[in-house]
């Protein structure tokens, strides 16, 4: 059976129901089809919403009924007021086992084109900026595509490819995207328990991962990335991670339509925890590789590589120069960026070097922002 996903609850016209909507997770329904919930909070009564919304999902889909209506009446009342939740499903869905949702409103999203997926995190180096200049290095047929220090992705969702392998050593990035993969129902629910405050932040913070649930650790990683200083991950010699609390107008940590576009985007491909000289083993010819490292700083102040708790230092970059000859030998096509500093272009002058303006977002100073020379290598 089809999944049918609906990117925005507007197409049950719910943006036109009484009272301020507060969008709340998304949920896999026992048949396989994705079900929405959505958060109604109003400061008048509850009861008033039931109508309008049983109108408006009859006017968006004549064909499909509301049902459980009395339920959802009784339900509600129970609950008082801004507490409302209300349940969309596919006709042919069940009610989610243990769900505590009080009704079942029967309504289906319309035939539309998609979204294309855009990365769930903010990382620090993200290539969004310099995607148009990445992609004129992606061949337009490739066998499968490989990205070792994957991070926030930005490549890969642009690149869309049907095979994909994607690793990195941070471990709790990669348990963030498995999840996002396999279960982004439960990470989206784990989010919808968070909130911006600075207190929330620190006790998140100090929290223990390996203590939580898979998609409560997820969540975590995706909560603290989008509200912490500047969207940095930096762990210290413990592993524990240590950017302190962000200031944000409305930082957007809880996003359905995005988590599950990423979740679509990642169907069948495999996500690693590996260095990358044992995920790069798994290349053949006719693959492409991104390689997007920690950058060789360019100065002694702008070093910033504390990903995971051991930093990645000059033997990493001649490594990794040496991994890149590899794949060439092999007849494989790799793409690198990395800062444009003097020994990195010597490490690969037997390679195509290319350099382009990207702007710099982690300094924190203001001045210290901008633009920045940054070097591409690639075999072809």
């Amino acid at each position: 059976m089809e999944t049918l996903v609906a990117d925005d609850v507007r197409y049950a016209g719910l943006d036109r129901a009484p009272g301020p909507l507060v969008y709340a997770p998304f949920a896999q329904g026992s048949e396989g089809f994705l079900s929405m919930f959505v958060t109604v909070r109003t400061e008048g009564n509850p009861l008033s919403l039931v109508a309008a919304l049983r109108e408006q999902v009859r006017r968006t889909d004549p064909d499909q009924a509301v049902a459980s209506v009395s339920t959802f009446e009784a339900r509600l009342s129970q609950h008082g007021r801004g507490g409302a939740r209300c349940f969309f499903c596919n006709l042919r869905s069940a009610m989610l086992r243990g769900s505590q949702m009080p009704a079942l409103a029967l309504t289906r999203p319309p035939a539309a084109e998609s979204r294309p997926a855009t990365p769930f995190l903010k990382w620090a180096g993200g290539k969004a900026a310099l995607l148009p200049e990445l992609l004129k290095h992606v061949p337009g047929r490739l066998r499968r595509y490989h990205e070792p220090f994957v991070g926030g992705g930005a490549l890969f969702f642009a690149t869309a490819p049907r095979r994909a392998i994607l690793s990195d050593l941070n471990g709790e990035l990669i348990h963030c995207w498995q999840q996002v993969r396999d279960g982004a129902a439960g990470v989206l629910e784990a989010l919808s328990e968070h909130v911006y405050r600075r207190d929330h932040f620190e006790r998140v913070r100090a929290l223990d991962p390996l203590r939580l649930p898979p998609a409560g650790r997820a969540a975590r990683f995706i909560y603290l990335n989008k509200t912490c200083f500047n969207g940095l991950w930096r762990v210290n010699r413990a592993g524990r991670f240590n950017v302190p609390f962000g200031r944000y107008r409305n930082p957007s940590f809880h996003d359905p339509a995005l988590l599950l576009r990423a979740s679509r985007a990642l169907r069948g491909v495999e996500v690693l925890h590996a260095p990358f000289e044992i995920a790069l083993q798994r290349t053949l010819p006719g693959d492409f590789v991104y390689l997007d490292p920690p950058y060789d700083p360019v100065s002694e102040t702008a070093s910033f590589t504390g990903y995971t708790r051991d930093a990645f230092g000059w033997e990493d970059q001649e490594r990794l120069a040496a991994a890149c000859a590899a794949l060439d030998r092999r007849g494989v096509r790799f793409l690198l960026s990395n800062s444009a500093t003097p020994r990195v272009r010597r490490l690969y002058r037997s390679f195509e070097q290319r350099l382009v303006s990207a702007p710099r977002h982690i300094s924190c100073k203001g001045e210290g922002r901008g633009h920045v020379d940054e070097l591409l290598v690639f075999n072809a």
